[in-house]
């Protein structure tokens, strides 16, 4: 026999509505039982968990912004509202089969909700709009300035530095001395980088890194002392003196400097970039701090324990059988 466990229990109020679990659950169902079959014990708990904690924030965050949409609301306004949600509901009758009744059941088989409880819902979501337009929207202005200062702080991202493309030819001084030798003597007679490559069929031309070039140049590279030291003040396909080590040999060269176009803060396209990020994350910030002077106003009980409550009695119904 599996564990009971509390089927309407109420968890707290918000705007004077009960929060039942029930119902707070009921949508999240399919989901959290997909995810208790598919996932073992720990992470099923973990998922259902956070999957709880985000969608009892959202529902937090909407009643509140309908609470507060609604008590701001005098007589003409409602009058206005009420104007507007008949045209509403006359124009998904139409579009939904001509009849109420013909749109109630489209509603419901699209949706799962009534007629009356859609229409509710297209009430809330306009008066919360219209809400966050008037309230949170005009503090998330961008300035210039605020786009100067993002464009600096991502002036790398803009203005890719080059990518410099080093080649390098190496032989064993031990196991492949004939090359060794060919290859000094193909140097000694003015070959360079890639004429050595292809006389001794070198794979993939010779071709060993590809690293950014600092504004410093080849000094700021992270390569070894030893490979800058043969490098710097090469024209490019230029051999290097070698580089004779225990058992190798190797030459390296420069083998070219792709320079990246660059973006200016003129041009539109990053300027209107800048600005709609940074005006996202303002929404967002200010938001969150708008819907944090609700709290007081609307909420019943502490949020904490309304979302402490909610997961106890998740996790006695979905994982305590």
């Amino acid at each position: 026999m599996g564990v009971p466990y509390p089927i309407e229990s109420l968890v707290g109020q918000i705007n004077g509505r009960p929060v039942y679990a029930e119902e707070f659950l009921f949508p999240l169902e399919d989901r959290i039982l997909r995810i208790v079959a598919e996932s073992p014990l720990p992470d099923a708990i973990r998922s259902v968990d956070a999957l709880v904690v985000q969608r009892f924030r959202e529902f937090v965050d909407s009643e509140l912004i309908i609470a507060e949409a609604e008590s701001k609301l005098d007589s003409q306004q409602q009058q206005g509202v009420l104007a507007w949600l008949k045209s509403v509901q006359e124009d998904t009758i139409a579009d939904r089969g001509g009849t109420r009744d013909t749109a109630s059941a489209s509603i419901e088989e699209e949706f799962g909700v009534s007629f009356d409880e859609f229409m509710v819902q297209r009430r809330s979501i306009a008066l919360a709009s219209d809400l966050l337009r008037k309230r949170v929207q005009p503090r998330a202005i961008v300035s210039w300035r605020d786009i100067e200062q993002a464009y600096r702080r991502n002036y790398a991202t803009f203005n890719p530095p080059p990518t410099l493309r080093i080649g390098r030819i190496r032989f064993s001084t031990k196991r492949e001395v004939e090359k060794v030798e060919q290859a000094k003597a193909l140097i000694a007679g003015g070959a360079d980088f890639a004429a050595v490559c292809a006389a001794m069929e070198i794979p993939d031309d010779g071709a060993w890194l590809d690293l950014e070039l600092p504004s410093d140049g080849i000094a700021g590279t992270t390569l070894t002392k030893a490979v800058k030291s043969r490098l710097e003040g090469l024209e490019t396909g230029e051999l290097s003196e070698p580089w004779v080590q225990t058992a190798f040999i190797s030459w390296f060269a420069v083998t070219g400097i792709e320079k990246q176009p660059g973006r200016s803060i003129y041009d539109p396209s990053v300027q209107f970039g800048l600005e709609g990020e940074l005006s996202n994350m303002r929404m967002v910030q200010e938001q969150d701090r708008y819907l944090s002077t609700l709290k007081d106003r609307w909420v019943s009980g502490d949020i904490d324990e309304m979302r402490r409550r909610l997961l106890t009695i998740a996790r006695l119904r979905y994982f305590l059988k």
